[in-house]
């Protein structure tokens, strides 16, 4: 899994862009979570606006649609090592 937003260092900061484009990643995951980074004042979070809000919770109903084929996925993985 991924940690959506990362941690990025002291000269990068994560944008608004950056972390709705990690939220797609994200949301073809088995897991699907947030992370505030190392600077959460300095950096984009799901909460900063409407528009990530909505996004997120776009990209959420999706993944809990995903849930029975990712169940699937993970015991045909459990069942073949």
């Amino acid at each position: 899994h991924t940690d959506i937003g990362g941690y990025f260092g002291r000269t990068i900061g994560r944008t608004r862009e950056v972390l709705l484009r990690w939220c797609e990643m994200a949301t073809f995951n088995i897991v699907m979570r947030t992370h505030e980074g190392n600077r959460p004042g300095s950096n984009a979070q799901f909460d900063n606006d409407e528009i990530c809000l909505a996004f997120f919770a776009r990209m959420s109903r999706i993944h809990a649609h995903l849930k029975p084929y990712s169940r699937q996925v993970v015991q045909k993985a459990y069942e073949q090592n």
